[in-house]
């Protein structure tokens, strides 16, 4: 039988073992399988969630929050159509398009930054997760909560009600091992002549604590346009453009180059 981590594998994404084991056991929770999913920016929290929907072939619903979003955001989709009067019509939202295929099969929602929607939208969610219920007007739906998992990204951006915080439970995303990102490295580009230079880079990065952490996603396309650009690539260039994209992380980050590097990191 093949594990998650396998799985996970599979789809290309590289996790640790614990952090492996904290989603397996987010994925026995009842009565709403999931988590919240936590860490700074550029962690992976969102691949993660989709990883996960991949790897268990799950149809996955996705709802991006925005600042300030409310319940009705969720319930209902507006959209322009110029063969209505007013020149707009409405659908079904990500919570009941979810609650409805969750009768059909295995099914994720992935509700990416919560946090930036309004306080108020906290209750609504808070009935969904414990009790699979959506309520809009004029209509009730129920999910099938055996079959549904549901992650939740944040950034804190607001601190969430804590009836809210306690229906899931929270997992905490970390800057992986510098050997994890050499092997999802080598998953895409193994053999490329400055691969074990875009893993010093992600060692220094971590030992003077950049603004945004450098994620594999980055490092890959740094790899790619080296590839891309051959004799003609400038490393200085192209890792600000790909990876610090900001001078003055990039001068932190060039400070760090007489820094010994740590094999643990």
């Amino acid at each position: 039988m093949t594990t998650l981590h396998e799985k996970l594998e599979i789809v290309g994404y590289r996790a640790t073992p614990d952090l492996v084991n904290q989603i397996t056991a987010s994925l026995g929770a009842v009565p709403c399988a999931g988590c919240f999913l936590t860490g700074p920016a550029g962690a992976g929290k969102t691949f993660l969630a989709e990883a996960v929907s991949r790897a268990q072939d799950r149809r996955t619903f996705f709802f991006q929050a925005f600042p300030g979003c409310r319940k009705e955001e969720l319930y209902q989709t507006i959209l322009p159509d110029a063969g209505q009067p007013s020149g707009f019509r409405t659908q079904a939202g990500v919570l009941p398009l979810a609650a409805q295929a969750s009768h059909e099969g295995p099914t994720a929602l992935i509700l990416d930054e919560w946090d930036k929607t309004h306080p108020s939208t906290d209750a609504f969610l808070l009935d969904f997760l414990q009790n699979g219920r959506v309520t809009i007007p004029g209509m009730e739906i129920q999910a099938n909560q055996k079959q549904l998992i549901v992650f939740i990204t944040l950034n804190d951006e607001r601190e969430l009600s804590e009836p809210l915080l306690r229906r899931l439970p929270m997992v905490e995303l970390r800057q992986p091992p510098a050997s994890l990102v050499e092997q999802a490295l080598r998953d895409t580009h193994s053999g490329h002549p400055y691969l074990a230079a875009a893993v010093a880079l992600y060692q220094r990065s971590v030992l003077v604590s950049l603004a945004k952490p450098v994620t594999i996603q980055e490092l890959r396309q740094l790899l790619s346009a080296i590839t891309v650009l051959g004799d003609a690539a400038d490393w200085n260039r192209l890792v600000f453009q790909f990876v610090t994209k900001g001078w003055d992380d990039h001068e932190l980050l060039k400070s760090a180059e007489s820094l010994p590097l740590l094999d643990s990191l």
